[in-house]
């Protein structure tokens, strides 16, 4: 839960065009959390898997 819960006070903080990168093994809570904030706070995220990097990328888009 405490890995959650950075995740989406994380994602909360982007403003517009703003981006963040987790590490991919956190693929799926990373994109539960940009949906949820999305949802709750009325806002639109992308996110961007990077295997070779070995991260996923999170972009405010509105």
């Amino acid at each position: 839960m405490a890995k959650r819960s950075i995740i989406r006070k994380a994602i909360e903080k982007l403003n517009v065009d703003d981006k963040v990168n987790f590490p991919i093994a956190q693929l799926a809570s990373v994109r539960v959390g940009a949906s949820e904030v999305g949802l709750a706070m009325n806002r639109k995220y992308k996110t961007k898997s990077n295997s070779s990097d070995g991260v996923i990328t999170v972009h405010r888009i509105a």
